[in-house]
Formats: structure tokens, sequence, C-alpha cells
């Protein structure tokens, strides 16, 4: 289970519209994926729609788990128990997949004697795969949440549960254990939503069940310790417990630099990358935009690069053209009348997109281009993800993946080495040397590369010493990030719009969050608690895959 992101949109009525992604490789034993919910009381779970890699499942209503992998293919429906119901779908086949679920939880929102609340367990425990990376966001079109009139704690794992962009935020800082969870309650104050969900509570009597064992890093002795032996051994303590904290962040994050990876994935040093200067991967390049996710995970599904290194190729090989009129203005490009039979299918979808930008002139500017993406974001979207996914197909199909897509076979391993020296070649090389060593018509193909392993500003100024006509190298390698950009952007906006989350930047942003609030036990957000979080909502254990 490589990650899981999950949306929850607080509907007026206090309905929780719940749509969870998870991508997850399946391994060979399973026929399905479910999730429980239990210990729902009142909260009403009928509706579920499923996605598996974009196609739609068929809703059955009652699920039959006894079937086999075939039979489920396809198909999903809900399971109903006596304490809650199962969420259930057929994976179709084993290997690498992206689930998509989208449900409704009515009654999720409590309407208490003081406050509106929400208090559900969101990830469960026990999940037969816990995910690497947790990313949770909570949002609601009637009103912004923040500290002016809401409050947040997050209990059942290592994290961060905050407010930031009108939402609620929570990410976990290591891969989850089997007993990890992610619990949420949300204080907010009353006039904004209209729970139809009423019980006959103060929100205080809620918290101080909830904050039972509780401890989100804030120590507060209950009283003062005059031994001055207790002290140092309470000092001792403490700086033991923070070592082994700095230890096990340190290796968590090292497991995830390039460095560790290329050792793990090509049993090499970084440091024993030899120079290559040809191209890999058969030039192949959604596939080497693919490896240097695995070994950048970071870069993993940011299509950026990919999008600049495809726009950049088709400059070169003259579906398109920088207007040299407009130059200057560095994000003009015209649409030649090249036959576009050349272009494989992921190069002539995103031509499409450009020259339908275009005005009647069919001369695009950047603007034309952002104005479009805005209103066409999902087009952007469904692109965007086909970029992604089409390295991890042509990874397997030419016979460079391992047992799955996350490993690489012997020769794939030999590609990699390759890819990884063509970056050392094109950070490492001078014009001090061979200066004529290379035809300038490769070193276009390397800043198509450069693009892909982000140095193509470096291979940029090298071309144009090489072959001073192609002066405007830098424009052209300007304007496809600009482009390339726009569509980051627009598949950002079609996420955000699909789920009611207006346009802030957490869904593609990353880890970028700035934050310093220690008073998580008020729940201004902050650190999340790993043990607390008694008398949720929609508890259980287990799910995943079966």
């Amino acid at each position: 289970m490589r990650s899981l992101k999950l949306y929850v949109d607080l509907q007026k009525d206090g309905t929780a519209t719940v749509y969870e992604r998870w991508d997850a490789n399946t391994g060979d034993d399973i026929t399905e994926w479910y999730l429980v919910r239990e210990n729902l009381g009142d909260i009403v779970i009928d509706s579920l729609e499923v996605t598996v890699d974009e196609v739609p499942s068929h809703f059955e209503g009652e699920w039959d788990v006894h079937r086999t992998l075939e039979q489920k293919a396809g198909k999903c429906g809900i399971v109903h128990k006596s304490n809650g119901v199962e969420l259930c779908w057929g994976i179709g086949s084993h290997g690498d997949h992206v689930f998509e679920a989208l449900y409704n939880m009515r009654g999720a929102v409590k309407s208490l004697n003081d406050y509106d609340m929400m208090f559900l367990q969101l990830v469960s425990p026990g999940l037969s795969s816990p995910p690497e990376d947790v990313r949770i966001f909570i949002a609601s079109d009637y009103v912004q949440l923040d500290t002016t009139v809401a409050r947040v704690w997050g209990f059942g794992y290592d994290g961060i549960c905050i407010f930031e962009n009108g939402k609620v935020v929570v990410e976990n800082d290591y891969a989850f254990g089997t007993d990890d969870s992610v619990i949420v309650l949300l204080r907010l104050d009353k006039g904004y939503l209209e729970p139809t969900s009423v019980e006959e509570k103060d929100f205080q009597e809620v918290l101080d069940g909830a904050m039972e064992g509780a401890d989100f890093g804030n120590w507060e002795p209950e009283e003062e310790v005059d031994d001055i032996y207790g002290i140092a051994a309470l000092g001792i303590f403490a700086a033991i417990g923070f070592a082994w904290w700095r230890i096990k962040k340190w290796w968590t994050t090292r497991k995830k630099k390039p460095a560790y990876k290329i050792k793990k994935l090509l049993g090499i040093k970084e440091n024993e990358i030899a120079w290559y200067r040809d191209i890999p991967f058969r030039g192949n390049l959604p596939t080497a935009k693919y490896v240097m996710g695995l070994f950048d995970e970071t870069n993993l599904w940011d299509a950026v690069p990919l999008t600049s290194a495809l726009i950049l190729r088709m400059v070169y090989n003259g579906y398109l053209e920088v207007s040299r009129e407009l130059e200057k203005k560095d994000t003009e490009i015209r649409f030649t009348d090249k036959d576009l039979g050349g272009l494989d299918n992921l190069s002539r979808r995103l031509y499409d997109m450009l020259k339908s930008a275009a005005g009647e002139n069919q001369v695009l500017e950047k603007n034309e281009f952002d104005s479009w993406a805005r209103t066409n974001h999902s087009t952007a979207y469904e692109w965007s993800t086909s970029a992604r996914n089409e390295g991890q197909n042509q990874l397997q199909a030419q016979g460079w993946s391992g047992s799955d897509t996350q490993t690489l076979s012997p020769a794939g391993q030999e590609e990699a080495k390759h890819l990884l020296g063509l970056k050392k070649f094109l950070q490492e090389f001078t014009l001090t040397k061979d200066r004529e060593a290379f035809e300038a018509g490769l070193w276009k193909e390397y800043l198509v590369y450069g693009a892909v392993l982000g140095v193509a500003e470096r291979v940029a100024r090298q071309l144009k010493e090489i072959a001073p006509q192609y002066s405007m190298v830098d424009t052209v390698l300007r304007m496809s990030t600009d482009f390339s950009k726009v569509v980051r952007s627009a598949t950002a906006l079609h996420v955000s719009k699909s789920y009611s989350y207006g346009s802030g930047s957490s869904s593609y942003s990353g880890r970028s969050h700035s934050y310093s609030s220690s008073h998580s036990r008020s729940g201004h957000g902050g650190r999340s608690s790993h043990s607390g979080g008694h008398g949720h909502s929609s508890g259980g254990r287990g799910g995943g895959g079966r």
C-alpha cells in the first residue's frame, strides 16, 4: 500500500461525502478490496461508487464475498453486518492498481448542546497492508475551517493535524503499522451547518473521553518534582526518548532518499554510476520519468518534467515551433503542417490540448492555455493521469520491471544505470574539451531528457555554445516549463473542484506545511496523539485485501 488520500466534504445537513484514493499493489492471493465501517450509531452508508484504474465498477447493492476474482471484477457492493458495513469491490486482476471510492455517511456531523461535532475513525487499524503515506483533507462549502470557528484533534497516528487554507489537513510522519489508525475530532461553532443527527450532550463530555490516555507531546507533570535525582532521571529518559525519535526519523527519511533507493534498486552505490552518453530506455520518456520517480519518491507523480520533455521533443521534431517574431515573450508557439502520424498517443493528446487552447490564429500563448485549462481541467487531469500510468505500463511491457513496478528486472536495472549515468554525464560535462564530440541533434535529445532528469537548464547552456543557431533554446525551455506547470495546476484544480475543496494547494503541493502551534490540547491544531480518541464513530478493525 503506497499511499492513501482521503477527502471529506461536510454537507449542510451533516452528511460527510468521502472520497478515498488507494494506490496499491495487491499481491496475488486476494480477490477484492474492502473498507470496514462499524460502530456507526445512527450514521447511514447506503451508496458506493468505485473506479479501478479509472474504470467504473457496477454497484450491485448487497455484496457476495464468496466469489472468484473473475466473478467480482468490475463490481462493487456493501456487506451489511449487525455492527456496521463493509464497502467492497473486485480488484479485477493482481498487481498495481489505483482504487477510488466515493460514498456518503449521512449523520456524520452531530448537533450537540453547545457545538456541532464530527468524531470519526477515517482509517482503520488492522489493515492487511497499512499505507506508507496518508493524507486526509476535511472541508466544507459552507464554512472555512480554521481557528476562528473550529478546533481539531487527531488520534491514532504520529503526524500532524492542522488547519490550512480553510481545511483540516492530516498527514503521517512514518509509514503506518498494523495498529495505526486515523481518528479526527472536529468541533465546529453552531450556525454554519444544520445537522440532522442530534445528541443531547455537551462537547466537553466528548472531549474528556477522547483525551483519556492521549499524549500530544507537551509534557505537563501533575506534581512538581523536588528530588534532584528524580529530576535527573526524568531528564535522562527525556533525552533517550528524543534521541530515539531522531534516529527513527533519520532512518525513515534516509530510506526515501535517492542514494538509498539507488543502492536498494540497483545494488550499487550512487558514486559507482558511470557516465553514459546514449539515450536510455529506447527513448521512452514516460518510462524514464517513472524510473526517476522510483529513486526520488517526492517526484513520482509530478507530471511537469514529462510534460516539458514531450513539448520539447515536439518542437525539435517539427510538430511545434516557437515564433521568432514573438520570441521575447517566450511562451508563444505555432502549429506546423507536419503529419501527426509519428506522434505517440500521449504526445498526440498533449498536442491536441495545446491546439484546442489556441485561438483562431493558431498562435498559443501561456495565458490562453491557462484559461483553457481552467475550463477543461478534467481533460488535463485525465491526460496527467495517463502520463503517470504510461511509465508503469511500458516498464512492464518492455520487460524492465521486476516482480512488480516498484522493482526492476536485470534489463531494467541496466537501463536505469544508463539513465542515471546520462544525468551524471550532463551534470559533469564541460565545454573545455570535446566541444565537437557530439552532434547538435543529439544535444537536442539531451535537452529533452534533461527536462526529465532535472538538469535541462545546464544542457540548454551547453547546446547554445555548441550550436549557436539554436539561440532560442532558453525560450523553448521556458515555454515548455510554463505550459507543463499549467497542466499540473489544472490537475490540482480538477481534484479540488471534484471534491469541493476550493483551489487550495494541499492536494498536490507535497509536505510543505508551515505551522508552529503546540496547542494540540486546545484543538488549535499541531501534533497528533497516537493514543486516546475514545468514543469515536465509524470504528472498526481490518480492511484492505482479502
